[in-house]
C-alpha cells in the first residue's frame, strides 16, 4: 500500500467551510411598530394585574388587540397609541 505524503492531517480548518453572507432585508416597518406583547407583558407594562387586562378583553377597553390562533397579542404601536390617547391634564381633570 503507497502512502500519499501531500495529504496532512484533517483538522478543523481544512473541514471549514466558508458561508455566504446573507443580504439585508429591506423592513417594511420600524422595529418597534413589529414588537408585540402578551397579556402579561401588557399588564406589567401598564401596572395592572393580568385579570384586568383580561377584563378589558371580553368588556371593552384597553388598547386593541389582535388573535393569532387561540393567543392574544398586543401591537407596541397600537399600546402606546392607547397610553397616549388615555393622559389627563389638568383641563381634563375639571
Amino acid at each position: 500500500m503507497r502512502k500519499n505524503s501531500s495529504v496532512g492531517p484533517l483538522t478543523a480548518d481544512a473541514l471549514s467551510v466558508e458561508r455566504p453572507q446573507r443580504s439585508a432585508r429591506p423592513k417594511k416597518h420600524s422595529p418597534s411598530a413589529e414588537q408585540h406583547l402578551t397579556p402579561e407583558a401588557l399588564a406589567e407594562r401598564v401596572g395592572v394585574p393580568l385579570e384586568t387586562v383580561y377584563r378589558w378583553n371580553s368588556r371593552g377597553g384597553g388598547p386593541r388587540r389582535m388573535k393569532l390562533g387561540r393567543h392574544v397579542r398586543y401591537r407596541l404601536a397600537d399600546v402606546i397609541a392607547w397610553e397616549d390617547a388615555n393622559y389627563i391634564t389638568d383641563n381634563d381633570a375639571a
